[in-house]
């Protein structure tokens, strides 16, 4: 019998309404399915070098499927379906290999076989879904006892007879979650030399990180700004593959830039004048289509209107979400960004722009300054961009 550590709530459990007779019930029933599928599974000829089981499930709607994967089984898909995928592609928690969806084997335990597991779904669906006398807490109530009960299940499975690598991990997922809740969740059920072994990268990422650390604020933060950056505007896959290896991502390192506040803000100011200029190049036009043709034509070859977007225009928007989601400026980075706001409004005078980062900017300076400047939403047009509120 195989042990698995308890699932630790990062979230306060509401106090509930009687459960416990349901939830006993789940427990047994849940047990009695999950050691059928197993002891089927152990049986066929597929019970061989499995590196994976996974419990699949939607605490939301009530329902449980029971995966399991093997390097044969993981091999056959490669090669069926993802024959072009590199091996960073394949490997890590964010690879085709942990991909729950890519998992050949699968059985739903509220299928018909599962007379009684079905019939407690059932119920827990409707409680959930149909049952309007119940509150909103008591409802995720349910929901983290329900994820509790299935990482629970994971002690009570009888492994002994699963053929396994290893570098075996158990766990139990949720539906539509982050990298870092399945990561979480990986954690709940496995020991953390056991993960270590599974994803080397999360080690070597993090001791590169401590070891850039160790020069400095300013050097870290310019070094993620600038990692950010590359992830956009590099065609270097290779660099871009190596930064993988080490698990950095560019939605990993702007999480990593919001918990630096002023040092990350300084760091973008840093960078930011480089791409915020450049033409935004898409345009809604509010001029008849032959007298914007003709408009056009007039133009230099280097300033005509088109449809392409680039990449200086993908890097500023970016940029300026970060700046949004942190919240901070100083009183030169606020009048930069008003500086820009005015710029872009001259140079569209003639057309509605599409120009998001107008928009971005004015949320920056609100995020910021709330008191100050108004709340500004997102949108194809300017116009509900008061100019005064911006001092223009």
């Amino acid at each position: 019998m195989m042990k698995w550590k308890k699932l630790l709530s990062k979230k306060k459990v509401i106090e509930e309404k009687p459960t416990i007779n349901y939830f006993n019930e789940f427990n047994k029933v849940l047990t009695s399915s999950t050691s059928s599928v197993i002891n089927n599974f152990v049986k066929s000829d597929e019970n061989n070098n499995v590196y994976v089981l996974v419990l699949d499930i939607d605490e939301v709607h009530g329902s449980i499927q029971l995966l399991l994967n093997s390097e044969v089984m993981l091999e056959d898909i490669i090669k069926s379906k993802y024959s072009n995928y590199n091996e960073s592609q394949i490997r890590g928690l964010s690879g085709l290999k942990y991909s729950e969806g890519a998992f050949k084997f699968r059985v739903d335990l509220s299928g018909s076989e599962f007379e009684k597991m079905n019939e407690l779904l059932s119920k827990y669906y409707n409680l959930q879904i149909n049952d309007n006398k119940l509150s909103y807490d008591d409802k995720y109530n349910y929901r983290v006892k329900f994820k509790e009960f299935c990482v629970a299940n994971l002690n009570l499975m009888d492994l002994s007879n699963l053929n396994v690598t290893d570098d075996f991990l158990c766990y139990v997922i949720s539906h539509d979650v982050s990298e870092e809740e399945k990561l979480d969740s990986i954690m709940a059920s496995n020991t953390v030399s056991q993960v270590n072994k599974c994803f080397p990268e999360l080690i070597l990422g993090a001791n590169y990180l401590e070891n850039i650390k160790a020069l400095g604020s300013k050097v870290y933060t310019h070094f993620l700004v600038t990692s950010y950056v590359n992830f956009l505007i590099t065609t270097d896959y290779e660099l871009k593959e190596q930064l993988e290896k080490l698990n950095f991502t560019r939605f990993k390192i702007g999480d990593e830039l919001l918990t630096l506040k002023e040092d990350a803000v300084n760091s973008i100011f840093d960078v930011l004048p480089q791409y915020i200029h450049s033409p935004y190049k898409t345009y809604c036009i509010l001029i008849p289509i032959m007298e914007f043709i003709k408009y056009n034509n007039s133009l230099p070859e280097d300033e005509k209107i088109s449809n392409s977007k680039p990449i200086e225009t993908e890097v500023s928007t970016s940029l300026l979400l970060l700046l949004v989601d942190i919240g901070i400026l100083s009183s030169s980075q606020e009048e930069y960004l008003v500086g820009v706001i005015k710029e872009k409004l001259v140079i569209y005078k003639d057309f509605e722009t599409k120009d998001l980062r107008i928009t971005l900017a004015a949320r920056a300076l609100h995020s910021a300054f709330p008191k100050k400047y108004p709340s500004v939403k997102i949108g194809g047009k300017n116009e509900f961009l008061n100019k005064n509120d911006f001092g223009l």
